[in-house]
């Protein structure tokens, strides 16, 4: 049963998230991973990991020290900066953590499309490919830099075909470019305010979607200058709303009172683990035909998912009958064939599915018509997008692509990608093949089965 709490606007929350406009910022406090049969904060886990490997006495600390009292212990008894790096990377390199519940929740909630990181660990990633991918690396990982050339969003929020992580802070590694310090923070934050610095898709999207602070656990300082940072606005004139889950922002009075006076509403316990369980109560009775990866729970509208040895025949809604003529004479020699898109029920993530086709199938015929090229936009031509994406990790002797031309269209014509004329082409007027072709690629389907058991 969802619990009452009358001080914080959850009808205003869950509206926008109903309409796809809140960006979760997901900090260290919602990290509890199990470690030796022992639930634990990340954090507490890897500052002891790392006072042992740098071998620190903390009985010198103050009570409550982590990764900040570390490193400066370090640095304060002459060690180098960069073995805290290059520690931290090995210590989770050799630890096998799985996905905490909270960020299984999170990724649970397909609303959300963009997930903003502050910790450098990669558990939201695997939290999201878990529960919507089951288990394959499809969500795109993004990371700022205060040292190399950082990455931005490819496009506005609302184009995104996966869900993307922006590591905010940097991401695990042997180098010393992410934030473990107070003082990385300060830099990385810094560096954020600098128009030249900032990656400009990134924060245009943040300045228009409400934020959603979950668990990041910052001093006071440092969260005040987190929430106007990333809100890309002043905070008193901002025209999106706050939304704050954090036990620190709780704690301190002052920091709860800064934050409501600029349009942000703070969770009441401050409990963030306890705020996610409710939010994705909340978020799955307004959804109940939704499942993680976008089917329905009962499994009426599960999508046929094909395997090697089918072929995949995409094509301009123009070119229906074309592609059509082409399909029964695969089906005819025993070729499986994905066709029609009908398949994919409503409450379907079509991206994700014909997406995972394109990758599962061992032949992509893409039609080319005129009628195709003069069409600048077209699900066809996203279809076209991720076939070329796996080819170029293809052997060019597989000859995953085989395009077809169905009418006089010439070679190298604008609005067919060269990648396609780069492979041979078939000419079938109006995709009526011939027995050659079907029966080429029967056999070629049939030598790539015997090559995969072989290796097996």
């Amino acid at each position: 049963m969802i619990s009452q709490q009358p001080s914080f606007n959850w009808d205003d929350l869950m509206d926008c998230i109903a309409d796809k406009r809140v960006i979760p910022v997901v900090g260290k406090e919602l990290l509890y991973v199990s470690v030796d049969g022992d639930e634990v904060l990340l954090e507490t886990w890897l500052t002891k990991r790392l006072a042992e490997v740098l071998k620190i006495d903390v009985s010198q600390l103050a009570k409550g020290y982590g990764l900040n009292e570390i490193t400066l212990k370090h640095l304060e008894e002459g060690g180098q900066p960069r073995q805290i790096y290059s520690r931290l990377n090995s210590i989770m390199r050799k630890q096998s953590l799985s996905a905490p519940a909270p960020l299984d929740k999170l990724a649970r909630i397909t609303d959300f499309k963009l997930y903003i990181s502050l910790t450098f660990d990669s558990l939201m990633k695997q939290a999201i490919d878990q529960a919507r991918f089951h288990g394959e690396g499809l969500t795109q990982s993004l990371i700022y830099s205060t040292n190399r050339e950082f990455d931005d969003l490819p496009s506005e929020i609302s184009s995104l075909d996966e869900p993307y992580i922006y590591h905010l802070f940097g991401q695990l590694s042997s180098a010393a470019d992410y934030a473990v310090s107070d003082e990385d923070y300060l830099e990385f934050t810094h560096h954020l305010q600098s128009s030249s610095y900032r990656p400009q898709k990134l924060f245009d999207e943040l300045r228009e979607h409400h934020l959603l602070f979950i668990g990041c656990g910052f001093q006071n300082w440092l969260e005040r200058f987190l929430v106007r940072t990333v809100s890309n606005n002043r905070l008193l004139t901002r025209p999106t709303y706050g939304f704050v889950a954090d036990g620190h922002a709780r704690q301190d009075a002052s920091l709860t009172i800064f934050l409501k006076h600029y349009q942000t509403e703070v969770y009441p316990s401050g409990n963030a683990k306890i705020f996610v369980d409710e939010l994705y109560q909340r978020w799955m009775e307004e959804n109940p035909v939704q499942s993680p990866d976008g089917g329905d729970k009962q499994g009426e509208n599960k999508a046929v998912r094909m395997e090697p040895g089918s072929v995949f025949i995409s094509y301009a809604s123009e070119d229906r009958a074309a592609a059509l003529h082409i399909k029964t004479a695969l089906d005819q020699a025993g070729i499986d064939v994905w066709f029609d898109k009908s398949a994919l029920k409503p409450g379907n993530d079509w991206n994700r599915e014909i997406r995972a086709n394109i990758r599962h199938c061992s032949f992509f015929i893409p039609l080319i018509s005129r009628q195709a090229a003069a069409r600048l936009e077209g699900y066809f031509r996203k279809e076209w997008k991720w076939a070329v994406s796996r080819d170029e990790g293809i052997d060019i002797s597989r000859n995953f692509i085989r395009p077809v031309v169905i009418d006089d269209t010439t070679e190298r014509v604008k609005g067919i990608p060269e990648h396609f004329w780069e492979r041979h082409a078939s000419q079938f007027t109006d995709g009526i093949p011939t027995q050659d072709f079907v029966d080429q690629l029967k056999m070629e389907l049939r030598e790539l089965r015997l090559h995969e058991v072989s290796l097996r």
